[in-house]
């Protein structure tokens, strides 16, 4: 009798089976475990590091680290702590992003509360106006909230709302003078004729307190004034008298009080005022304001004539006379004034008003370049970009205006209503590259925010940057919500980029009539019925679309579409004329275009290939370009404008130009594109739009060092640092150790460029090569930047006797010398520097230090 079988083969292989997908399970989990444990980890050291760094006071690299932290767990509410004391200790605006994103997640009084603080430090009143809306039930009672609404909503001038909030606070706290105060001059200010007397009284009762009587006495005189009580005035003046000698702003409402109600004494005021302040250059400037003002600007330049040498020559009269002579309508004289030498403190005021007398003047090219520096000088502040905005605003440059609020937006990334009106801008300009960056930048900072990572992809696309990663959070957003239209059409849109038309065409047509009646949806449908062959339809829906409004790569589809269905239209009698003239041509031996590119052309060329490659042998431009304007080229669409741009260069610049541009961009579609174009642009001896194609073919693939040495060199020759810098960007992304990154963080330092990211690079690499010269010189210039000078000094003295490659020791060295006092030794530094071959940037460095190294020990 046979032992009875437990298992039969097929058990065994089930039961290995069972066993292989346990241990997998297992495996998995155990990873997924170790992976969260290790993340917690990274996450807390980020932490305990950034804590460190603001014990020490690097204010700077604590916000890096907790940032970094933030991109690991964003819901991390001790990063999200630290990142904003750090940048509350910087007084950087970006502290308000960071305390609303702390307030999110602990939502408690003193977290809004601070937000609130930090809004109305930062100028921001309409932020913290709508933060206190929400939390209005809840801090009705609160004499903190009470107060910062009030001041929130004098500063955006709602003085009926402060009102309201005014009358709770001084039931909560009858004691506080303060408030009582404001309440009463609010109410005077209404004009309540009634009240008038009572209210009068009340603030005169108030005038009492030592701390009130100034603002009290002179919140009366400014009603006298306001209501032309010329008996009320006239007292309030004696009494305000004392008040004037330490307060220029109550001498000049005194002398405006006195113009109001004594005018035959207000010349024998305004002359003994001059005297006054003639020797005290901030209250001269105010006083040549308040003159501008009145309409007497000729008769303040004329006073500043008789100024002592010190105060004419200092910022602040410089600045209220270029104000005069730009109401007079002076140019010269604004420009002379303007040229008199640097300012100090507001150095991109200076030369916003420069550049004021050049476009006054119709001197395109130097308003330009006064401009540039005007924005890039104030964009590193945030108080000098609202003052320089403020200023632009009431110019009405509008495209000015919106080059500061991109300033604004990289000090604010967080702030919603700025994204807003840059992003209409951008798209009213067409500028889908821009729109991008600026959903990129978003997305940085707060990786959840679903529509701006729909909007950052949709653009991607546009610009066939990122395919597959927009794919593929398109495939996710869709998942999510499959009855959003705009997830469906990026969805349908990224499988169009991937070469598949039909389902992208299902996915549209999915959607409900309505929604396919968007514009940009309309364009997108037209486009996907002519490659899946629907020509009638598309034509039909040709007829009724309107473009308007919408971006050029959107634009592109529906002309892609009519160029197509016109191909289809002509295609067969067009086909045999163009091979019959070709099969004539191609006995002409001369070359064309296509020996240049055809080892990387990579397939048979078209009719309408040959015969252009024959036309442009035979340099008969006006057959090429009737020719190259409707050919049938399919996928090397991008060749086709290149010879259209060669065709049409001589009669229409313009033309060329845009159609050189479109070819790049349609060259990005294609591996060998970018390449071949700068094999055409190198044989025509076209060197900017060979640049052009190397920078494409640079970002595409940053491998080649040979490329970038052309392209570095290239700008260097031209001293454009910030296009250096965005070459340098790509390459040093791949190799972050190389000497490259070391030159890519020195231009970042020296035009204000990410300087915190730099800084921490800076110590990065000197940790990785700390006896590298060029290393130990990129550190000290960071510790100089960041204002420790002369630790940088220490650094310089310890740097080994060896060459630098890549960076200046004369011009580092005479820089920190400068800044620490040592002029002798700035001196001979700056005197080993050869200024001839230095960068814009590095020229100012050198003037801004060259009177510290010549000053005498």
């Amino acid at each position: 009798m046979k032992s009875p079988r437990f298992f039969s083969g097929y058990s065994w292989l089930a039961v290995g089976t069972f066993l292989i997908v346990l241990l997998g399970a297992a495996w998995f989990t155990a990873r997924q475990v170790a992976g969260d444990w290790l993340n917690a980890q990274l996450v807390e050291r980020y932490n305990r590091s950034a804590r460190e760094e603001l014990a020490r006071g690097e204010a700077a690299n604590a916000l890096v680290l907790a940032r970094r932290s933030l991109q690991r767990a964003p819901d991390n509410l001790a990063a999200w702590r630290l990142a904003a004391d750090a940048a509350r200790r910087r007084d950087q605006p970006d502290a308000l992003y960071y305390q609303e994103n702390l307030a999110r997640l602990q939502p408690n009084k003193a977290n809004t509360y601070e937000f609130i603080r930090l809004a109305l430090h930062f100028g921001l009143d309409g932020d913290a106006v709508r933060r206190i809306k929400t939390i209005a039930a809840s801090g009705a009672n609160d004499p903190a909230y009470l107060r910062l609404a009030v001041q929130a909503y004098l500063r955006v001038g709602n003085s009926l709302a402060a009102r309201f909030h005014l009358i709770s606070l001084t039931e909560l706290v009858p004691d506080d003078t303060d408030a009582r105060l404001e309440l009463a001059l609010i109410d005077l200010a209404a004009g309540a004729a009634d009240r008038t007397p009572e209210l009068r009284e009340t603030i005169r009762r108030l005038a009492e307190f030592p701390a009130l009587r100034s603002r009290a006495l002179t919140g009366l005189l400014q009603e006298s004034i306001r209501s032309r009580q010329a008996k009320a005035g006239l007292a309030l003046i004696p009494a305000l008298e004392g008040e004037a000698e330490s307060n220029s702003a109550v001498r000049l409402l005194l002398l405006e009080a006195t113009y109001a109600f004594s005018p035959g004494d207000a010349s024998a005021r305004l002359s003994r005022l001059q005297q006054a302040v003639a020797a005290r250059a901030a209250d001269a400037a105010g006083l040549i304001d308040f003159m501008a003002a009145r309409g007497e600007e000729s008769a303040a330049v004329a006073w500043t004539e008789g100024l002592p040498a010190a105060t004419r020559q200092s910022e602040d009269v410089r600045r209220a006379l270029a104000d005069c002579y730009l109401r007079l309508e002076a140019w010269d004289r604004l420009r002379a004034v303007a040229l008199e030498g640097e300012w100090p403190e507001r150095e991109f005021l200076r030369r916003a008003l420069l550049a004021y007398s050049y476009r006054a003047q119709n001197r395109r090219t130097e308003f330009t370049e006064a401009w540039k520096g005007a924005a890039q000088l104030a964009g590193a502040s945030f108080n000098h970009t609202r003052e320089l905005l403020a200023r632009i605003e009431a110019w009405r440059w509008r495209r000015e205006r919106f080059d500061l609020l991109w300033k604004l937006f990289a000090l604010l990334p967080g702030n919603s209503e700025l994204r807003r009106e840059i992003a209409a801008w951008e798209h009213l300009q067409g500028n889908t590259a821009n729109l991008q960056r600026l959903f990129g930048e978003v997305i940085e900072l707060a990786p959840g925010d679903l529509e701006n990572r729909a909007n950052f992809a949709y653009c991607s696309l546009l610009l066939d940057t990122d395919i597959t990663g927009s794919a593929a959070t398109f495939r996710e957003l869709a998942a999510q919500d499959p009855q959003s239209p705009y997830y469906t059409t990026g969805l349908a849109l990224a499988l169009l980029k991937q070469d598949r038309p039909a389902p992208a065409l299902a996915a549209l047509t999915g959607l409900r009539p309505a929604y396919l009646a968007v514009p940009q949806r309309m364009c997108l449908h037209v486009w996907l019925l002519v490659l899946n062959g629907r020509i009638n339809e598309a034509e039909s829906l040709l007829e009724s679309l309107v473009t308007d409004g919408l971006l050029p790569e959107e634009k592109k589809w529906a002309e892609n579409a009519r160029q197509e269905i016109a191909r289809h239209h002509l295609n067969r009698g067009r086909e045999s004329l163009l091979a019959a003239r070709s099969e004539a041509m191609d006995r002409d031996d001369a070359q064309g275009w296509i020996a240049l590119v055809r080892p990387q052309l990579g397939s048979t060329p078209t009719v309408d290939m040959r015969l252009s490659d024959r036309l442009l042998a035979r340099r008969d431009l006006p057959a090429l370009a009737r020719l190259v304007r409707s050919g049938d080229w399919l996928e090397r669409e991008y060749l086709r404008l290149a010879l259209l741009a060669f065709a049409i260069r001589a009669e229409d610049p313009a033309g060329a130009r845009e159609a050189w541009t479109h070819a790049l961009t349609c060259a990005r579609q294609e591996t060998d594109g970018a390449a071949r174009l700068e094999s055409l642009a190198a044989s025509w001896s076209w060197v900017a739009e060979q640049i052009e194609a190397l920078n494409v073919l640079h970002q595409q693939a940053p491998v080649d060092r040979n490329r970038l040495t052309r392209l570095l060199d290239y700008y260097r020759a031209r001293q454009r640092t910030a296009d250096m810098i965005r070459v340098l960007r790509h390459w040093v992304e791949r190799a972050p150790d190389s000497e490259e990154a070391v030159v890519y963080t020195y231009y970042c330092l020296l035009t204000n460029v990410e300087t915190s990211r730099a800084m921490v690079a800076a110590k990065e690499a000197l940790d990785a090569h700390p006896a590298d010269p060029d290393r130990i010189l990129l550190y000290a210039f960071a510790l100089d930047r960041a204002g420790r000078s002369v630790e940088a000094g220490r650094l310089i003295l310890s740097m080994p006797e060896l060459p630098a490659r890549t960076l200046s020791i004369p011009l580092i060295s005479a820089v920190i010398w400068a800044n620490t006092g040592n002029a002798a030794e700035a001196s001979r530094a700056a005197r080993r520097f050869d200024a001839t071959q230095a960068l814009p940037e590095e020229s100012v460095l050198l003037r801004k230090i060259t009177p510290q190294a010549t000053r005498s020990p």
